[in-house]
Formats: C-alpha cells, sequence, structure tokens
C-alpha cells in the first residue's frame, strides 16, 4: 500500500474566508470571462484614479524570477496607463497569503495578482477549507509568461530521449527515482503523467529547492527531474546531465535539437507551465481589456523579451479568455491526476 503524502498546512489570515469549491471544473470560463465583462464599466473612466498607485501582488519573496519580471514590468505599465506601479511581495502559505491580499482589495484595476498557476490549479487539492476560491474569486487578465519543463537524467542513464528512457525503465528492475520540488508542482505532476502514459515504476524524491534536486542528479542519487527550462540546459551543457524532451507545442530556441514530448509519441506530457496577471473579482471588463491590451504590449518589448527567454521561457500576452481556457483545462487535468497521487489535503 502506498504511504499517503501528507501537505504541510497552509498559513492562513484571521480575515480568511472558508469556502467550498463544488463544481469549479464546469464552470471556470464562464465566471471568468462573466466577471470580467459584468462589472459596472462606467467604472473604466475612473481607471486609473487620479494619485492612486497600481500594486502588482507577487506571492514569492524578492529576487526570484517572478519577481524580477514584475519589477520590469511595473515601469512599463505605469508608463502605459499613466499611473504609478508598485511591487508588494507576500510570500508564504503557498501563494495563500498573496491570494487573500488580493481579493480583499477593490476592483477598480489598482491591484494585480502575478502569480503561476499554483494558486489556481494546485491549491484547491493541496489545501483544505482553502480560504479563497480560485474563480470566483479572481477575474483573468493575460497569461503573460508561458514555460516549458525539460526531462533531465544522469548522465549514466543509457538513454538519449524519453523513448529510450521508457525502454531502459522497463529493463533495469527497480523503480526509477525522480526529484520533485513542491509537492504537486509540475516536477511531480509532468513525471506522473509520464509513469501513467508509459506505464513505467518510478517513485518521487522530495527536495526543498533546484539545486539540491540538480545536484543530487548530477550525484546519481535520483535518476530524473523535470527542470526548468534554463538550469536543464545549463547543466546539460556541462555535460553533467542529459535532456531527453520538453514539454510545449514547440522546440526551445535555447535547445532546438531537443524534441518535445509530442514529437516523442508522449502527448500526455503537454503541461506547460505559466505565470499570470489576474484581478479581484468582478473588475470592469473595459478595465480588464484594458489591462490585456497593454501588458501584451509590454510582453513584445524587446527588454522584457529578452530577460523572459534568458531565463528559458516565452512571453504570451493572450487574452483574458484564453487565460480562463487554460485555467478549465488545467483544473480539469489537476482534478483527475490528484486522485491518482495519493495526495492527502492539508487540515
Amino acid at each position: 500500500m502506498t504511504t499517503p503524502i501528507r501537505v504541510s498546512p497552509a498559513r492562513s489570515s484571521a480575515f480568511a474566508r472558508q469556502r467550498l469549491l463544488p463544481g469549479l471544473a464546469g464552470a471556470l470560463v464562464g465566471a471568468a470571462v462573466l466577471m470580467s465583462g459584468a462589472a459596472t464599466d462606467a467604472w473604466a473612466s475612473d481607471f486609473p484614479v487620479a494619485g492612486k498607485p497600481i500594486r502588482i501582488v507577487v506571492p514569492f519573496p524578492p529576487g526570484g524570477q517572478t519577481d524580477v519580471q514584475a519589477r520590469m514590468i511595473a515601469p512599463l505599465l505605469g508608463q502605459a496607463v499613466g499611473a504609478t506601479v508598485v511591487v508588494e511581495n507576500k510570500p508564504g502559505g503557498n501563494m495563500v497569503i498573496a491570494a487573500q491580499e488580493v481579493i480583499r482589495s477593490l476592483a477598480d484595476g489598482h491591484t494585480l495578482f502575478y502569480s503561476n498557476a499554483g494558486a489556481f490549479t494546485r491549491n484547491p487539492f493541496l489545501i483544505a477549507n482553502l480560504p479563497y476560491d480560485p474563480i470566483r474569486d479572481f477575474t483573468p487578465i493575460t497569461q503573460f509568461v508561458q514555460a516549458p519543463n525539460i526531462l533531465t537524467a544522469n548522465a549514466d542513464v543509457p538513454a538519449t530521449d524519453a523513448k529510450s528512457l521508457v525502454s531502459w525503465a522497463r529493463s533495469v528492475g527497480r523503480p526509477l527515482k525522480y526529484g520533485v520540488v513542491g509537492l504537486g508542482s509540475n516536477s511531480q505532476v509532468l513525471m506522473e503523467l509520464l509513469r501513467a502514459q508509459a506505464g513505467i515504476d518510478m517513485i518521487p524524491v522530495m527536495y526543498k529547492g533546484t539545486a539540491d534536486a540538480a545536484r543530487d542528479l548530477m550525484g546519481g542519487v535520483i535518476d530524473l527531474y523535470m527542470d526548468g527550462t534554463q538550469t536543464a540546459v545549463a547543466n546539460a551543457q556541462s555535460g553533467r546531465v542529459k535532456m531527453l524532451g520538453v514539454t510545449g507545442d514547440k522546440r526551445l530556441a535555447a535547445a532546438p535539437d531537443l524534441a518535445t514530448f509530442a514529437e516523442q509519441g508522449f502527448g500526455d506530457l503537454n503541461l506547460i507551465g505559466w505565470i499570470g496577471f489576474f484581478g479581484p473579482a468582478n473588475l470592469p471588463g473595459s478595465v480588464t481589456r484594458q489591462l490585456q491590451t497593454e501588458l501584451a504590449k509590454i510582453a513584445r518589448n524587446p527588454e522584457i523579451t529578452k530577460l523572459i527567454r534568458t531565463g528559458g521561457n516565452e512571453p504570451n500576452g493572450g487574452t483574458s479568455e484564453a487565460l480562463a481556457q487554460a485555467l478549465k483545462s488545467e483544473y480539469d487535468r489537476m482534478a483527475v491526476l490528484f486522485k491518482t497521487m495519493n495526495i492527502q489535503k492539508s487540515q
């Protein structure tokens, strides 16, 4: 019998609202679009409010990739809309603290949440009594960054791609060990999708950070790690690891010879990480459209494009409807997958 994996309880404030999450999967897109358009568009004439700054709330400490991106975006957004834009870091609680900060804010376009998918499509399956509703409490604005993952292997693993890895895994006579950084993160979810599609035996090994997982991968303690593109490419160039496949629907400019999983016949591994902008619920539709339009322009700014691609990712800047659809698709997949992963919610 597999031992259940338990999640450390997420912190929440005294203002946390206890909500149940029934029927989310079937209502994600419709609710998100309605929220962006149903509020009184007359507010748009007041956006931005003179003298009131726009806050970009980041759920991570300063210095990380998401924070650096937000601080590059802030002055460009400020110039575009004619307001001061500041970045506020609200780390902790598995992104719950930052999410609560946003949902308690006025829906006037002056508080934005710059977060990855985890707050919306992972936390509902990791945290019992989640103190926010990932759909009803937010308005999708734009998916700003897409973040592929690369399957890396220890240099001694006798495989050159995902197909040869599967062949070796079926013959090696033991479960393969793979690194996980963050329970329910893409480093775990994608490996579980590979395990299910390929029918191979693998077990997760938990780590606090990418550096720890990469060190043990290079040292042979673990066989595999689904890494971010920047560190994967750097470690592969050093000859210490192998790259076997990349998520997404196209090859990376930084590794053009690395085939996607879809090209190799593993279409289930098409899940791609992302970072997006959200507002509180009931953000007026015209404010949502204005913010999305300006953020899409910023995503095409040469300096922003360079920054994002240097981190191994791709700029996007899609519509609010596209972000709502991405949420629905990913939420539906996670609802099924987390049932098979034997992860118990925190209490």
